[in-house]
């Protein structure tokens, strides 16, 4: 079993996985929330060069992620009646 929580939890968890996938020889899963994956949706895609036929299983939980952004004081600067979650759904 690995971790990785990345900064406020959200950094490069999608990479790690694929990372981790790529380099041993077992299949991985990696249980992720909704804006952590979201976040670095972009691990998705294969670098050129790098070793295909990895196994990764990405299992993407809707668990209302990125509450920790309220806590910021950018977060005063927003109008919260435009604020959505992402999911899309008014907060």
């Amino acid at each position: 079993m690995l971790a990785n929580r990345g900064v406020n939890g959200i950094d490069g968890v999608t990479s790690t996985a694929r990372g981790v996938a790529a380099a041993g020889e077992a299949p991985v899963v990696a249980l992720v929330g909704d804006l952590a994956f979201l976040h670095d949706v972009s691990g998705l895609v294969r670098s050129p060069g790098a070793p295909a036929g990895a196994t990764c299983t990405l299992v993407v939980v809707d668990n209302g992620g990125g509450a920790i952004f309220s806590f910021l004081p950018q977060a005063e600067a927003l109008d919260q009646g435009l604020s959505t979650d992402c999911s899309g759904r008014r907060s």
